[in-house]
């Protein structure tokens, strides 16, 4: 899946050479304690159960979706573990394009349904996955850290 968008932006699925400016993207964006590691990376690129998108601007990779697909009795699903966009990108809809494509890739996979996890306090996050439709399911308390809580969410892809 390549997809072109506004003059050079692209979005695509990662691959194996992607991982050091997958690993520089998650330092810019996450703490040490929650971000992916190099070996994680690895893995993730290496596994089909992984699925990695990214949005490319001139080549470079400028924002990361990171999903994990798991068999369950009713079909396929998956996690949203890590959404990130350059500090310099932010605010300019890149992350709803982002999503938007992955979310259509995944469908294409036949997914059946989309789950993420949330801080509470990250209003401009769950506006953006409710505008693309997913749900509140669960408040979960002192999900990140005491006092943190965080806010599970999930979409169905197929009516």
């Amino acid at each position: 899946m390549k997809v072109e968008l506004q003059g050079t932006l692209e979005i695509d699925r990662a691959n194996f050479s992607d991982r050091r400016e997958l690993f520089a993207l998650e330092c810019q964006c996450f703490d040490p304690e929650i971000r992916f590691s190099r070996k994680q990376f690895a893995y993730l690129l290496k596994s089909p159960r992984g699925e990695i998108y990214v949005m490319r601007n001139s080549g470079q990779i400028i924002a990361e979706a990171i999903f994990l697909k798991r068999r369950t009795k009713r079909g396929e699903v998956a996690r949203l573990y890590s959404l990130a966009v350059k500090p310099e990108y932010r605010g300019r809809g890149y992350s709803k394009q982002l999503l938007g494509k992955s979310l259509e890739a995944l469908r294409q996979q036949n997914i059946l349904m989309i789950y993420l996890e949330v801080e509470t306090e990250n209003r401009t996050a769950i506006g953006l996955y409710q505008s693309l439709g997913f749900a509140p399911v669960k408040l979960l308390k002192d999900y990140y850290q005491p006092t943190r809580d965080g806010l599970k969410m999930k979409l169905n892809l197929v009516a």
